[in-house]
């Protein structure tokens, strides 16, 4: 089943709104790429990916900061361990080390899942306040 962005998923801010969006896209593309078993091109996504995310975890948390959000450091936290798991996985490719495609496309959706709706949306009405 793709992941598709739903409204439900917007945290208020048009910048981190579409992160997200473009994070399912890469997350749509690398599932695409295992159905080719193209190595290499997994490769080429998974460093995207990777290079991504690193990006708008950046941006959103300078997003928090400056807008004084009480949870800033926790939420900071929590993308420091995602970005861990996910160059982790990414070794594990790289290495060609028992890497898994199917528990990493798991990670991929309870990631963006669970983080956005969970964890994103916590600073939902934070964010409207400030921005407005």
């Amino acid at each position: 089943m793709t992941i598709k962005w739903r409204d439900e998923m917007s945290v208020g801010c048009d910048s981190i709104d579409n992160d997200h969006k473009n994070l399912i896209n890469l997350i749509i593309e690398y599932e695409k790429t295992l159905e080719l078993k193209s190595v290499k091109r997994l490769n080429l996504v998974f460093s995207e990916l990777v290079r991504y995310s690193e990006e708008h975890f950046k941006r959103e948390e300078d997003l928090l900061f400056k807008s004084q959000y009480p949870l800033a450091l926790d939420h900071s936290e929590h993308h420091e361990v995602l970005l861990t798991q996910l160059k982790d996985f990414h070794k594990l490719l790289t290495e060609k080390k028992k890497f898994n495609a199917q528990k990493t496309s798991d990670f991929f959706r309870t990631w963006l899942i669970e983080h956005v709706l969970q964890e994103d949306l916590k600073f939902k009405t934070y964010i409207e306040k400030k921005i407005q």
